[in-house]
């Protein structure tokens, strides 16, 4: 996985202790709740391995609904805060926390779905990261797995380069590419779909205006993100979502 990452718990995002569970209207996490949720809750996993989850922000709330979790993070920074964070909301019966590069971290028997969401794009190899997540899912087992576009429009307007570079991106995809990919590691992909118009991308992108993120909460949540797909279907999205089972 590409390098700077504490410095980006530590300086870029701020990262810090979790007080309470993220909402359905929050409006950084609304394709969790929009996409993610709802596969997670129709599969009902035993086990679920969440792979590059930062300050445990997304199994903190798998948790809080009775899953079984183990997350692992790279980032000693974020590894900590999330650890001090479920002490505070006591889900240690629920989520065990790691600190390890995932080449070296040592699994627990197999998983019946991984997540990896926006963290392929971190790693140097990200074919043998997903021959990795293959091996360490039941057969049968599901992967899904988010990632940045290529052709997202503040790429082609050529404004990401700097972000890319700050939050340690090594690449981006399209779909042909992450589908093959998968597919050479043995998955069969049930869906792709494409999410997070310019709007929504724009306040990760631009730490200058990404504070209003915090603002957009209950209904105003709601109204952005119709207006912002309305964005993505007239000129296009910016991140990919893929649901793949093991062969």
């Amino acid at each position: 996985m590409s390098s700077g990452y504490e410095k980006y718990h530590r300086d870029y995002v701020q990262t810090s202790v979790q007080r309470g569970l993220i909402s359905r209207h929050n409006f950084a996490y609304i394709n969790f709740f929009r996409f993610v949720l709802p596969t997670i809750q129709k599969i009902n996993p035993k086990r679920i391995l969440d792979i590059g989850a930062g300050a445990g922000t997304l199994s903190f709330y798998l948790a809080s609904l009775g899953y079984k979790i183990v997350a692992v993070e790279i980032s000693k920074t974020a590894t900590e805060i999330a650890k001090e964070s479920l002490r505070f909301l006591k889900l240690e019966n629920n989520l065990q926390v790691f600190q390890s590069r995932l080449e070296e971290f040592k699994y627990s028997g197999p998983f019946d779905l991984v997540l990896c969401l926006e963290v392929l794009e971190h790693c140097f190899d990200d074919k043998k990261v997903l021959l990795k997540i293959h091996n360490n899912l039941r057969k049968g087992g599901i992967l899904i797995l988010s990632t940045p576009l290529k052709n997202a429009p503040l790429v082609k307007l050529g404004l990401v380069s700097k972000f890319d570079k700050e939050v340690g991106h090594l690449r981006r995809y399209d779909k042909n590419e992450i589908i093959t990919k998968l597919n050479m590691a043995g998955f069969v992909v049930k869906s792709y779909i494409e999410t997070e118009g310019i709007i929504r991308n724009s306040l990760f992108v631009f730490p200058k205006v990404g504070f209003i993120v915090k603002f957009l909460k209950s209904y105003l949540s709601d109204c952005f993100t119709v207006i912002d797909d309305l964005f993505g279907k007239m000129i296009g999205y910016s991140d990919g979502i893929v649901v793949a089972i093991k062969k």
